[in-house]
């Protein structure tokens, strides 16, 4: 099959930088106001855990570890989807023994299917994570940053994918079901000849939830409270809260407390100079091509 070009990731926060105004010193400059990000362009949420989901299929079910803390905007999408009903009854219409079984399209044709917020969202690419193992669970596209709600699923190690597609999860029980999967034989534009359809899925453990963020914070605040038990008390050192009078002695001295009067420069004298340090006159590197290869070309 036909390799996809490498493109360049596009964050969510690179998109907002680009329409933030370039510069407030300019006199007569009227600054352009920041574009609001769509649903689809904006950051995913921040966790540290990981997610589980349950694939039922008509030939046995896939337990799936979500890698939430990595990518959670590729993981909160399909674990919307999933809560959605969205899956339900649809089928995987491409399978490619020793390669990777795809699926995650309503229409059943690789050619629809939409993101939980109805518009394409950007990639994911984490360098600890990689097409190399049976059972890796990545996202499907038809270019940089077109994610929507395919998905698919290796037989084998592919690293060509690397940095082409998201990897958000992995089989971690049910490999045998894979193995049934990739035994249907297939037919034309490698469509299985038998029906493999996921009759629902089950989320197992959702840390983008309302209870799992407030039950996780929680516990981040207690670990800090565990390692600091001191710091809702206002203890911070004497310095901040228990600042001590200036003694007779002193007080002529210095100008407060902590600051000499040798440290004041002389009336009249000029100010050192300060060092901002070198600006870089490198520009900055262009942009890879993207390509428009359809879904069933990877």
């Amino acid at each position: 099959a036909a390799q996809a070009v490498a493109a360049e990731v596009i964050k969510a926060p690179e998109i907002q930088a680009k329409y933030a105004s370039a510069s407030f010193t300019c006199a007569g400059f009227e600054a352009r106001p920041e574009k609001e990000l769509t649903p689809a362009q904006q950051p995913g949420k921040v966790t540290a855990n990981k997610g589980y989901v349950q694939i039922i299929t008509n030939l046995g079910t896939l337990n799936i570890e979500l890698y939430c803390h990595l990518t959670p905007k590729t993981c909160e999408n399909f674990i919307g989807l999933c809560l959605k009903g969205y899956y339900d009854n649809v089928t995987f219409h491409r399978s490619i023994k020793n390669f990777m079984i795809q699926g995650g399209d309503p229409t059943g044709t690789g050619r629809g299917g939409k993101s939980l917020w109805e518009d394409n969202f950007y990639d994911e690419f984490r360098r600890e994570l990689q097409h190399t193992d049976r059972g890796i669970l990545s996202m499907a596209n038809h270019g940089a940053n077109t994610n929507g709600s395919q998905f698919f699923i290796l037989y084998k190690s592919a690293r060509h994918l690397d940095q082409k597609h998201t990897v958000f999860g992995k089989v971690v029980g049910g490999l045998h079901v894979l193995r049934k999967m990739e035994l249907i034989p297939v037919g034309e534009r490698d469509k299985p000849i038998e029906d493999i359809r996921m009759l629902a899925t089950v989320v197992i453990s959702n840390p983008f939830s309302e209870e799992s963020m407030l039950k996780e914070q929680q516990e981040i605040e207690a670990r800090k409270q565990k390692k600091n038990p001191t710091a809702d008390k206002g203890e911070r050192g004497l310095w901040f809260s228990h600042p001590q009078p200036v003694s007779a002695a002193t007080s002529s001295s210095s100008v407060g407390k902590y600051l000499p009067e040798a440290a004041l420069p002389a009336v009249g004298s000029k100010r050192p100079a300060l060092d901002f340090g070198a600006v870089s006159s490198e520009s900055p590197t262009k942009k890879a091509k993207t390509s428009a290869d359809p879904f069933s070309r990877f």
